[in-house]
């Protein structure tokens, strides 16, 4: 609201200097007022499109600091993570518990060797969701230290399950049978030439056994 401006009770030249300094700066109190109350709306904007913008993308950003192992996340976060953000408190505890036993390493010494160089971090590992689902995780970010200041790392965390698992569904069709899902002719192939650079790189010798089936044309159609 206005803060409407005051009235000099007589004309003495002094009171009315002070009155009219007074109405200048609840003018300018007011014009702040009003500049701060755009800025507000716009900053609210720009979080909403955030917001929406991570969630588009499933990616969500975090930062971390260290020293007293306080963590902020972006709402997404608990979207990729299936928790609901009114009844769970995220801590970095949280976080680890919810990484893949198999991938907690990697998650630890990446960070842990990025803090010790002050440097950047980018790598790929698998989360078990409060659901129980597994996805994978492309997290990266960088480590900042300062003189005065706790050490800060600022990440982010993009959901790339989908490319994951469409990649290894590609790379499975590429070398099975569809039918019959065995290994099929050009993962062969391409066994046979691992094993003769090896064989020929400790300088020792492949054996392939071919086994011939009467009338298996028949059975195969």
């Amino acid at each position: 609201q206005n803060i409407d401006t005051i009235e000099s009770p007589d004309n003495y030249y002094e009171v009315k200097y002070i009155t009219q300094a007074i109405n200048r700066l609840l003018e300018r109190i007011n014009d702040y007022a009003k500049s701060l109350k755009t800025v507000n709306k716009n900053l609210l904007k720009n979080k909403k499109r955030l917001i929406d913008a991570q969630r588009i993308a499933q990616m969500s950003s975090w930062t971390y600091w260290p020293d007293t192992k306080e963590i902020e996340v972006s709402h997404e976060f608990y979207r990729i993570l299936e928790i609901d953000a009114k009844k769970r408190d995220i801590s970095i505890n949280t976080i680890v518990n919810f990484i893949h036993i198999d991938d907690k390493e990697l998650f630890l010494n990446s960070l842990k060797r990025s803090i010790e160089n002050g440097s950047r971090f980018d790598f790929i590992h698998r989360i078990v969701t409060e659901r129980g689902k597994i996805k994978y995780l492309h997290t990266e970010g960088r480590v900042r230290k300062f003189k005065n200041a706790p050490t800060e790392i600022m990440g982010v965390s993009m959901d790339v399950t989908e490319e994951i698992e469409a990649k290894q569904k590609a790379e499975h069709m590429a070398f099975h049978d569809p039918l019959t899902n065995l290994l099929n002719r050009r993962a062969f192939l391409d066994k046979i030439d691992y094993l003769t650079k090896l064989a020929k790189h400790h300088e020792q010798i492949v054996a392939i056994l071919f086994l011939d089936i009467d009338n298996f044309k028949f059975v195969n159609d």
